[in-house]
């Protein structure tokens, strides 16, 4: 991405271990929002990681995986 800032001219280089991390915290994100929409209207004891991913339209394989990553990440992080 380049950027002129005045007489700057500014260039953002991302890693593929940076671009990695923006889909991953995309893909968490659309995950928050759909469990948050089913908790509210079916109760959180009420909906599954199958409900979902289904919901997702995402395998429950590549749902764990994202979850995973994201537990991983943070106990990194303590």
């Amino acid at each position: 991405m380049d950027g002129n800032f005045g007489n700057v001219k500014v260039s953002l280089v991302l890693s593929p271990q940076m671009l990695i991390g923006i889909v991953i915290m995309e893909i968490q994100e659309r995950i928050r929002q759909k469990a948050d929409e089913l908790f509210g209207r079916y109760g959180i004891r009420s909906v599954t990681m199958d409900e979902i991913a289904t919901q997702l339209g995402m395998s429950k394989k590549r749902f764990t995986s994202i979850i995973l990553i994201r537990t991983s990440w943070w106990m990194r992080l303590q």
